[in-house]
């Protein structure tokens, strides 16, 4: 399943794969307008149970509340939220519209990748180091990496139902939507649900569709 919605500094596609097309949910994703800009995010809780449900969930509101605030403090808060559960992996990336930014920070399995559109931009692209453990374990770090970004620009974030590499796709033409469904049909593991997040950033100076 592909959506793909747009704003005047972002656009994004998800695409979710699910088994027998029955989502888990345990697998949620979130893109919200933000003071400064856009937020973005993807959370796998650990297991398929009722309990697991509700981590995610839980996970997906306190990021949906607190948007305002810093990438450390979202992530403290889920942390200490979610001490209770089994763990919850968490990626999130914040795009600043007036810096030209994107700050990210990722615990657990959600992979994140920087694409930048412009062939003299080195290094070409950037992986989110991932930090060890789960939400609701007791995270020892919480220092974001800021990453300048530039219109064309994409971000994707992909669940560990995403086979690696996909980096060796890029580029690929056309908007988020058919990044997503290329990297669905090439990537996604036969056995696993799978979601992914593709967000192109506009800025001000590339139009949608462009």
């Amino acid at each position: 399943m592909i959506d793909q919605v747009q704003s005047t500094s972002v656009e994004w596609a998800i695409g979710k794969k699910t088994l027998d097309g029955n989502p888990r949910g345990a697998e949620q994703h979130l893109v919200k307008s933000t003071p400064t800009g856009f937020l973005i995010a993807i959370v796998d809780a650990i297991g398929t149970d009722h309990e697991a449900i509700v981590a995610g969930q839980t996970a997906i509101a306190i990021l949906d509340d607190y948007t305002h605030q810093s990438m450390p403090n979202l992530f403290d808060k889920c942390d200490r939220a979610l001490k209770s559960s089994s763990g919850v992996s968490i990626t999130a990336a914040i795009f600043n519209t007036s810096y030209n930014t994107v700050s990210w920070f990722g615990v657990g399995n959600i992979e994140g990748l920087l694409w930048h559109r412009s062939l003299h931009t080195s290094p070409r692209y950037h992986q989110l180091a991932l930090q060890t453990g789960l939400a609701g374990q007791g995270l020892s770090s919480l220092n974001e990496k800021c990453l300048p970004v530039h219109p064309g620009d994409l971000v994707i974030l992909t669940s560990d139902g995403i086979f690696p590499g996909i980096v060796e796709a890029l580029p690929i033409e056309g908007r988020p939507r058919a990044v997503a469904d290329k990297i669905l049909h090439d990537y996604a593991k036969d056995n696993e649900e799978a979601t992914l997040l593709v967000t192109r950033y506009l800025g001000a100076g590339l139009p949608p569709g462009i």
